[in-house]
């Protein structure tokens, strides 16, 4: 399956204290992005890498960086479709490009 496009953010949330989900609508359907925070309470040690999961087929993979910011640039372009969610969608958005990756250093940080 390929997606050409992101159309749309359907939804934005935080989960717990550092984690975030996403859920975004594409030409080839809609995917929940999951990106978990990892670390104590209290000390955030970074983020592990992001899954995706197809709302359709249930399918689900673990995304690499390079394909996380990708998915970043394209939900940039369409944070106003968030509606109240637009300013948690651009934090999953910045967490995405620059945010502290766990156990990568000189990765990039938030």
């Amino acid at each position: 399956m390929q997606i050409t496009y992101l159309s749309s953010i359907l939804k934005a949330e935080r989960q717990g204290d550092r984690s975030y989900i996403a859920v975004f609508q594409t030409d080839a359907g809609s995917f929940e992005l999951f990106l978990p925070g990892s670390g104590y309470p209290g000390e955030f040690a970074g983020f592990m890498p992001p899954t995706l999961r197809n709302q359709s087929t249930g399918q689900s993979w673990v995304a690499d960086w390079p394909l996380a910011e990708l998915i970043a640039a394209h939900m940039q372009t369409v944070l106003d479709t968030a509606g109240a969610d637009k300013s948690l969608a651009q934090e999953i958005v910045n967490a995405l490009v620059a945010g502290t990756r766990y156990g990568q250093e000189g990765q990039a940080n938030g």
